[in-house]
């Protein structure tokens, strides 16, 4: 069983090692589900024959039930690895599962009758949506069981935004060139899946060998309140912590606005670009290339300003995204959409480190050695797919309602400008209202702003 010690060693290289494989880890994960929000509900009306509405259902459903288990995924992984020693085994059981399931997702099914693909296809999306969260709250979790030294703790969270930002900018710009290379079509989406899959695996493996043996953090369990407190008191007790679940509120907002951006993208580069599939590359690749810009600036922009400020000028960027998206859409430029993309990108990627980071200080400070970390990382990841949710249903229920016919060639001028208008409104909306929830909280999340600068003055 390693110890600390071993695991980081004294060198610079041992810390280079580690994060690197932490943060190829997360990037292993991301690979198993980027293409789900990016790919598949495209996939589904264009390939599978599936109504955009009943589409937008399938992907919504697994995120319905994340809502209400999550919490408990979250616990359960705990105990899971407290059984165990060590959250390793945990990322374990989760490569059996993330690479293969997203390789059934895209495999060509025989003429089955509608509702069986929707029972396939959201069976196989519960699995993978439990798997991701079990993964990513001991994934997150792991980094305090590697240091307790809050400077290194947050350079593998960096190192984890990096890694799931660059899977990503690789499925954006990577996975349709994989389709059109395979032929397109059911063939080429699979090779699409299993290529990802296989590299995910081979990602996956090496962080847990990097990783091996790490034992608990003794001060994240606590033995009697993981076995004697049930489900509802542990939430109970998460009730008073306001400001966290205005940071989960938050999430879900975000969630919604950006699945549904990214869920309307395809239709947009064929029926307002007339561009082939492997073009989207082209919208894609600069909206994850600017994440990673954002999310590599979003600790000098929390330094200068605050959690308060920090945010509200990452939110304002997504908005003005947003309405850059508009007016490159109402006029048909493709490099002033291009340079939007950009700019909506940005902007999330600071958030993303942002609301993360804010989230990991208020789940702490709502968990003085209680051992409910996974309960409060549980509830987080419910909030982040509760949005993804709505954001599918928002973008497939849209679609319908504009009246998209799945697979035809050409739309007309005004359906083409009710789907223009469509992939602004919701992203505008949810971005406006994540605004509206962060002035509302101020008081909150300056508090713990204040809190946190006391406990890093004193660790200093």
């Amino acid at each position: 069983m390693h110890n600390k010690s071993a695991i980081f060693g004294n060198s610079a290289g041992s810390h280079r090692t580690l994060r690197f494989a932490y943060g190829v880890g997360a990037f292993g994960a991301l690979l198993c589900f980027a293409p789900i929000p990016l790919l598949f509900l495209y996939y589904l009306t264009e390939y599978a024959g599936i109504s955009p509405a009943l589409a937008g259902v399938i992907l919504a459903i697994p995120k319905i039930f994340d809502l209400v288990l999550d919490p408990w995924i979250g616990r359960t992984a705990d105990r899971f690895a407290q059984g165990r020693g060590s959250r390793v085994v945990v990322l374990r059981v989760c490569i059996a599962i993330l690479p293969l399931s997203m390789m059934l997702l895209f495999m060509p099914l025989p003429q089955w009758p509608s509702a069986a693909l929707v029972l396939f296809y959201t069976a196989l999306l519960v699995v993978q949506s439990y798997t991701v969260t079990a993964f990513s709250v001991a994934h997150t979790a792991l980094a305090g069981d590697l240091t307790e030294e809050p400077v290194v703790q947050a350079s593998l969270l960096s190192a984890r935004a990096f890694g799931s930002t660059l899977a990503g900018l690789g499925v954006s710009g990577g996975a349709p060139l994989l389709i059109a290379a395979s032929g397109g079509g059911h063939g080429g989406y699979l090779v699409m899946a299993i290529v990802l899959g296989l590299a995910a695996a081979v990602g996956l493996l090496w962080c847990c060998h990097v990783t091996r043996g790490t034992p608990l953090r003794s001060a994240a369990v606590s033995h009697h309140s993981t076995v004697v407190e049930s489900l509802w008191q542990g939430l109970r007790a998460t009730f008073g912590n306001r400001a966290f679940y205005a940071i989960a509120l938050m999430l879900v907002l975000i969630g919604i606005g950006s699945t549904s951006f990214l869920s309307l993208l395809p239709y947009v580069n064929k029926y307002l670009l007339h561009a082939p599939p492997e073009r989207l590359s082209a919208l894609l690749v600069p909206i994850f290339l600017a994440l990673l810009a954002g999310v590599a600036a979003a600790p000098a922009v929390f330094r200068r300003l605050g959690t308060m400020a920090a945010m509200l000028l990452a939110l304002t960027i997504c908005i003005a995204g947003v309405l850059l998206v508009g007016a490159a859409v109402w006029r048909a430029v493709d490099a002033m959409l291009i340079a939007a993309c950009a700019v909506f990108g940005f902007g999330g990627g600071v958030m993303t480190v942002l609301i993360t980071t804010t989230g990991m200080q208020l789940a702490s400070a709502g968990n003085p050695g209680e051992g409910r970390l996974g309960l409060y990382l549980g509830i987080l990841f419910s909030a982040e797919k509760l949005g993804q949710s709505i954001g599918g249903i928002a973008a497939g229920g849209g679609l319908s309602l504009v009246q998209i016919t799945p697979g035809a060639a050409n739309i007309g001028t005004e359906v083409a400008a009710r789907l223009g208008m469509l992939t602004v409104v919701a992203p505008l909306a949810s971005m406006t209202a994540c605004v509206c929830v962060l002035l509302a909280s101020a008081p909150g999340l300056k508090r713990q702003e204040i809190v946190t600068a006391g406990r890093l003055e004193a660790h200093a």
